[in-house]
């Protein structure tokens, strides 16, 4: 790849058409389809709302028409309203891609900060898009929804989109969670599905494919504790939501976060929570 951004003034390419229809998407216009090689589509007043593109195989140059962005597998583009969206197939393949004309929720703002490489543009690179990437599957439900029959589709398709750019966070390179190492995060997964679990260094190390001395670093690294601290703050947090939410006894919600004896659980959740179990929970229903 020869860098995100590419100077197409002097390739010939054939007779544009030109898109000048108005589109008012409600709430999403979307598109899982490929571009033939060596189209060609101008619509430099671009759309009322922001347009998603993400590349599944081959490559295409989308943006302003004298500076474009190169767009290959994995690369997830957002277009701002009103900006051209002029778009060139190159001669040695069509491109697939899934898009999406959708007015931004105010929430989503903040989970698309990614990085602008043009004013108006911004693009996050996936390291997958093959069938089961979690972005592409959502992407692929959302057209699925929007062209759909059901009562609720819009609303289907909206959740399907919020979801494609919830997962998109943790590939962000401007969020916390897109620096947390793979490994670890795997790890996290594993105990955050497992708090019951008799947790030991070994075999949090070995779920994570790394030594104990190199698991025990990249904690202290990343997270500023040891890895046996974090996972009694992560079990101390879920033994908060139950408490809050279920009518469990307090010893059956110890047991379920990882906890034996109910005692010492109710002095580490005092000392984290600041009330005893029973208190926490009256204090919270009151």
């Amino acid at each position: 790849m020869d860098g995100p951004i590419s100077n197409l003034e002097d390739r010939i390419m054939p007779q544009a058409s030109h898109d000048v229809r108005p589109l008012h998407p409600d709430p999403i216009i979307s598109g899982h389809d490929q571009m033939p090689a060596a189209a060609v589509y101008r619509r430099p007043q671009g759309l009322k709302d922001h347009v998603l593109v993400l590349t599944i195989e081959g490559v295409g140059y989308l943006g302003p028409q004298r500076k474009k962005l190169k767009l290959e597998p994995g690369d997830l583009v957002l277009v701002d309203p009103e900006y051209p969206l002029d778009q060139d197939v190159p001669m040695s393949g069509p491109w697939p891609r899934i898009w999406a004309s959708v007015a931004l929720r105010p929430a989503w703002n903040d989970w698309v900060n990614w990085p602008r490489p043009l004013p108006g543009y911004r693009l996050l690179r996936l390291p997958s898009v093959q069938p089961d990437a979690p972005v592409r599957v959502a992407l692929e439900a959302m057209h699925h929804h929007i062209t759909g029959a059901q009562r609720c589709r819009g609303e289907l398709a909206l959740n399907a989109m919020e979801a494609a750019l919830l997962h998109c966070d943790a590939h962000n390179p401007r969020t916390e969670s897109a620096r947390l190492d793979p490994r670890l995060s795997v790890l996290l997964e594993e105990i955050g599905r497992r708090l019951e679990t008799r947790w030991t260094l070994d075999n949090m190390a070995g779920v994570a494919g790394l030594s104990v001395p190199h698991l025990t670093r990249l904690f202290r690294r990343q997270f500023h504790v040891s890895p046996m601290k974090l996972i009694e703050r992560l079990r101390l947090q879920r033994a908060e939501q139950l408490l809050q939410w279920s009518a469990e006894p307090v010893a059956e919600i110890a047991r379920q976060v990882g906890f034996d004896d109910p005692f010492y659980f109710s002095t580490r959740f005092r000392l984290h929570a600041g009330h005893s179990p029973r208190d926490y929970r009256r204090h919270k229903h009151a």
